[in-house]
């Protein structure tokens, strides 16, 4: 009976700590660093692009399939005990695009409120308590490269296309020749990378700056792309023999 006794209490010390290491991990599931990127939800056409600021985090929600379009903003900051983002201070305006550019319209309100989640597969959860918008249409991490790229005389523009990301590599080899690139570049969130593929053309300019000719060099282009820190990203590029190439993001791009 002693015997008994000691073995249920064996177990139950080792259900105890089970339990109480399972609820730690899901308490430990997410944190605002977590949160810090580029997302999209490639069906029903919403964007979320989340970065660091003073005394929290910035978000903006943006859709960009249907009529009219919408462009959400919030602060939001970190709540540890509901594991979350909470968002507050939120603006919905109406995205006017006119002659190739956007523009915003009507502020529809802003006084809005949202919280924001990852669900068990990793996806941003946007919960908005004004209007639900975000209701059954998770996003997935696509990292954060929209802008321009430099490093010397090379420049690299990367822009995000409902899909995918365009890239538009330049390497200037004379006053009128140069090197392009036109890929196309998924996100592999595990790796933390965006893999680029394409073409690599030599370009010829007159004095006019107009094409005389165009030669392709590779067409199976395979380059990769990191985020070495905040506002750096690295190129590596087999086929030209590129480990290492650092470019900063250039402001307001």
């Amino acid at each position: 009976m002693q015997k008994e006794k000691k073995s249920m209490k064996r177990l139950m010390i080792i259900l105890v700590v089970l339990s109480a290491f399972v609820l730690g991990m899901a308490c430990a599931c997410a944190d605002e660093a977590d949160f810090i990127s580029d997302w999209a939800n490639t069906e029903s056409g919403l964007k979320a692009d989340i970065v660091k600021a003073e005394g929290g985090l910035n978000i903006a929600v943006e859709s960009y399939f249907g009529e009219p379009l919408y462009y959400w903003q919030y602060t939001a900051a970190w709540d540890e005990g509901k594991n979350a983002l909470v968002a507050t201070g939120g603006s919905k305006t109406v995205v006017v695009w006119e002659n190739g550019g956007r523009s915003f319209g009507e502020t529809v309100y802003t006084d809005g409120s949202a919280e924001f989640t990852l669900n068990e597969e990793g996806q941003l959860v946007w919960a908005d308590l004004k209007e639900d918008a975000g209701k059954d249409q998770p996003m997935v991490d696509i990292g954060s490269f929209e802008g321009t790229w430099t490093h010397d005389n090379v420049s690299i523009k990367i822009t995000w296309s409902d899909l995918f990301y365009d890239v538009w590599i330049t390497w200037p080899q004379s006053k009128t020749e140069e090197d392009s690139w036109m890929l196309r570049a998924i996100y592999d969130a595990e790796n933390k990378a965006l893999n680029g593929y394409g073409t690599k053309t030599h370009m010829e300019y007159n004095e006019n700056g107009d094409v005389v000719s165009a030669e392709e060099l590779n067409e199976e282009v395979n380059a990769e792309f990191t985020i070495v820190e905040e506002g750096k990203m690295n190129w590596r590029d087999d086929d030209e023999g590129i480990d290492e190439m650092i470019f900063e993001l250039q402001p307001d791009s």
